[in-house]
């Protein structure tokens, strides 16, 4: 299916099946990007973005909506928002580290995609209003 921007999108399915790209693999062997960049250029198609915006969304997620977004995390964090919350956190590290093995500039179809700007304002706001050292 497309999304936002024309982007395509990888089934939910993909994400947790280390088959077809192993997440942990991809940030810690640039070796391992490397053959799967090739491999993609053989078929005349080239890996633009990692798509992390279910993943942002388990971050922040509002606890009112937990069991809706339970379905986006492995079995193993089911029912516990916070280990989801945990582990989601941990693939937005593991994914903006194989971004930069593969060559990426962002994660998800736009700059910041992974959550939402509202999530972020006070993060911006507090780092513009932080005192300086």
């Amino acid at each position: 299916p497309t999304g936002q921007g024309g982007c395509r999108h990888r089934p939910r399915w993909l994400s947790l099946n280390k088959r077809l790209f192993d997440l942990k693999l991809a940030a810690t062997s640039k070796t391992n990007c490397d053959e799967v960049t090739g491999i993609c250029a053989g078929a005349g198609v080239a890996i633009t973005e990692l798509s992390t915006h279910l993943l942002g969304q388990l971050v922040a997620v509002n606890p009112a909506y937990d069991a809706q977004f339970d379905g986006f995390a492995p079995a193993s964090v089911r029912g516990n928002p916070k280990a989801g919350q945990a582990w989601a956190v941990e693939q937005m590290v593991l994914a903006a580290t194989a971004s930069a093995n593969l060559g990426l500039p962002t994660l998800g179809c736009r700059p910041r995609s992974a959550l939402p700007d509202r999530w972020l304002s006070p993060i911006y706001t507090l780092g513009r209003n932080a005192p300086q050292a």
